[in-house]
């Protein structure tokens, strides 16, 4: 009997439905690796986020730490306002605070131009960009001149409306020194640290002002300001506060007016930001003991002085 063959060919379709789910399986791996990938990296920002605002946080808590110090009526207890660094620690991270205060500096819309000039030699301005300088703020206070209040006016509006008094003002914000013609865009970024609006005086505060802003004292000395330096930090009772001899026109000593606190915290995780606020004291402290003038994130560093007294 003859022996009957199957010769049919195997179903294609069965090869396909395999390979089909195949694809599949990888497709699915592909999709649930990417979303493993998402979560992780969304966890990450997350993460990172909250950090942030802890940093801020804690820099907003510094500026308020800052202004505790500033107006504490014991003069013991009060911190300096000379530039100095106050360590605090808070809610897991720490804080470095600066009081800075605005009379130490050179104020824009009062200071004598020679003052000014001094400074810009100390970061080696060359002299078209110092008379760019000079001729623009003497312009600017030209024009400002007519619409300037009485002193006592003046006065109640630094003190209690100050932003009324702003209109009036020369310049405003130190930023506008930047629209001056012919002023170069590295002078601005070192000198503006030295500089201020927010002072109102024609002098500096020797016993607060930087070693940059009293080396642009015309005729003083790095030799006596160095020793100046030296010795202000050191108690009254014990040493005399040296003189700065034919400085009597650009300094005077003089009570804590406006000051800049500058917060910068550090979170355990090593997040980090900066906050910087100017204030004003107000002479009735019990009532209103100061107003914030500005509140910004502070600007980079400055690059490093090329004063030639150095």
């Amino acid at each position: 009997m003859a022996t009957i063959r199957d010769t049919r060919q195997p179903r294609p379709e069965r090869g396909f439905a395999l390979l089909l789910v195949i694809w599949v399986v990888a497709l699915l791996a592909v999709l649930a690796a990417g979303i493993a990938a998402d979560s992780s990296s969304e966890a990450v920002i997350t993460r990172n986020r909250m950090d942030a605002a802890q940093a801020e946080a804690l820099a907003d808590a510094g500026i308020a730490l800052g202004i505790q110090g500033a107006i504490d009526p014991n003069p013991t207890t009060r911190w300096p306002a000379d530039g100095r660094v106050q360590q605090a620690s808070f809610a897991g991270g720490t804080i470095a605070i600066t009081l800075q205060d605005e009379g130490g500096k050179i104020d824009v819309n009062a200071a004598p131009l020679d003052l000014i000039g001094g400074l810009a030699d100390e970061f080696g301005v060359s002299s078209a960009g110092r008379a760019a300088l000079l001729n623009g703020i003497a312009a600017r206070r030209a024009s400002a001149q007519s619409a300037a209040p009485p002193p006592a006016a003046r006065f109640y509006a630094a003190v209690d409306i100050y932003t009324a008094d702003i209109a009036t003002l020369p310049f405003a914000d130190l930023s506008e020194l930047r629209l001056l013609p012919g002023v170069p865009r590295a002078a601005y970024e070192r000198m503006v640290p030295y500089l201020t609006v927010f002072s109102e005086s024609a002098t500096l505060n020797p016993l607060t002002a930087s070693r940059v802003a009293l080396l642009a004292v015309p005729g003083i000395s790095a030799q006596q300001v160095a020793f100046y330096l030296e010795t202000r930090e050191q108690p009254a009772s014990n040493v005399e506060k040296p003189a700065l001899s034919g400085a009597d026109r650009y300094v005077q000593f003089g009570a804590l007016h406006a000051v800049t606190i500058t917060a910068q915290a550090n979170t355990a995780s090593g997040a980090a930001f900066s906050r910087q606020a100017v204030i004003l004291l107000s002479p009735n402290l019990p009532q209103r003991p100061y107003r914030i003038l500005s509140w910004r994130r502070p600007r980079a560093a400055p690059p490093p002085a090329v004063a030639a007294a150095q």
